[in-house]
């Protein structure tokens, strides 16, 4: 089969504001969670019925957005080292992303995470299924979540991705895949405990009412929790410890604020950093550089 080359159109960022934006229409919002300067890199290409995409990023994310009601947007992983999950769920093995759910998705990822991704028209996805299995995906599109796959499924949708990319296949050779791994039928996810206390301490961080920001005392009060438990959750969810997981959102808020427009000393404060000296410290090794140069590129 002789299939047109196709363009692909490869782009590279420093920041993960620059990154988030990259996938047009996904709504997306990236936190930095691992220290050091950030560099990414998405490769897409735009097909009559399809987009694909391979993105890669050098730091852990706490990545959240929304797809289209009307698309199904899914990623296969290409390498995906150390601890993530997805939507509560533990990353590993042979898992298909999926991003289409009403309430969005959110995805802790590591370093060097390395993924495909293609998104397609649920309409042309039921086309290759029959009316039950149509209601059962439907209702299955309802949420973002990992799905299980055989091994030699997962294996195969991650060469026809490639090969969509490459311009060495069509998007009719991917749809019976994809709609074999949804129809199949799966036992429901469980969310562990370890996953509602990472999504807990998240918002816990983040409120904006505080006087002062949570310590890992006042979080584990909150949580009903010992130390011990929290350190266990948040270390092989995300692979990092309750305070840098807290400070890093944090630091999130306030980098957030200098680029909305803040000055420096307003978005520390504002994110309950009040020894200025050691916001500047932290922020740079989180980010890669100091607030300051973060305020110049704003203006």
């Amino acid at each position: 089969m002789h299939v047109e080359q196709r363009p692909a159109r490869l782009r590279h960022t420093t920041t993960v504001e620059e990154q988030s934006t990259l996938l047009a229409g996904w709504n997306q919002r990236y936190a930095q969670l691992s220290r050091g300067a950030f560099s990414g890199m998405l490769s897409e290409a735009h097909l009559p019925d399809a987009y694909l995409f391979r993105e890669v990023t050098s730091r852990s994310l706490l990545q959240g957005g929304i797809v289209g009601a009307d698309v199904l947007a899914v990623g296969i992983p290409v390498a995906i080292k150390g601890p993530a999950r997805f939507c509560g769920s533990a990353c590993g093995g042979h898992q298909l992303h999926v991003f289409s759910g009403q309430e969005g998705f959110q995805f802790h990822t590591p370093s060097d995470l390395d993924i495909m991704g293609i998104v397609i028209p649920r309409a042309a996805l039921y086309a290759h299924l029959d009316v039950p299995e149509v209601q059962a995906v439907a209702a299955r599109l309802q949420r973002a979540h990992l799905l299980d796959l055989p091994p030699a499924l997962f294996v195969r949708l991650g060469q026809v991705m490639r090969d969509l990319m490459a311009g060495m296949a069509e998007v009719n050779d991917i749809m019976p895949l994809l709609a074999e791994a949804l129809a199949t039928p799966a036992p429901a996810a469980r969310i562990p405990r370890t996953a509602d206390l990472v999504d807990d301490l998240q918002r816990i961080a983040t409120e904006p009412d505080r006087d002062q920001p949570p310590t890992i005392r006042d979080a584990c009060e909150a949580l009903g929790v010992s130390r011990r438990t929290l350190q266990y959750a948040l270390q092989k969810q995300v692979g990092l410890g309750p305070s840098d997981y807290m400070r890093a959102l944090r630091l999130n808020t306030a980098r957030a604020s200098i680029l909305d427009g803040d000055t420096v000393t307003e978005a520390a404060t504002k994110a309950g950093f009040w020894h200025f000296g050691r916001f500047s410290q932290d922020y740079r090794k989180l980010f890669g550089e100091l607030p300051s140069a973060t305020l110049r590129r704003a203006g």
